[in-house]
């Protein structure tokens, strides 16, 4: 992949249908990325995601920052773009 790769992280399944729905329709995004709270292995959408197999909605900065790190160990010099969620 080349520098100009977008990868978007999702954090909620919101997240994973709008950054589906991104990469089918312009393909600026190259992948989508999600937690395993965000969208289940029997899920339809499974198919078009890498899924974590811990949870990424409502963690620590430090697990956050796990999963960018495997990211880049995927995708060297990837834009990563990441679903932002407002605290309740």
């Amino acid at each position: 992949m080349t520098e100009n790769t977008m990868i978007f992280l999702a954090i909620t399944l919101d997240g994973v249908k709008k950054a589906i729905q991104m990469k089918m329709k312009n393909k600026d995004i190259h992948e989508v990325w999600c937690g395993s709270d965000s969208i289940s292995e029997k899920d339809d959408l499974y198919k078009y995601v890498s899924r974590f197999n811990y949870p990424l909605n409502g963690v620590e900065n430090l697990i956050i920052n796990e999963a960018l790190e495997t990211i880049e160990e995927h995708h060297p010099n990837a834009i990563i773009w990441i679903e932002h969620i407002q605290k309740k």
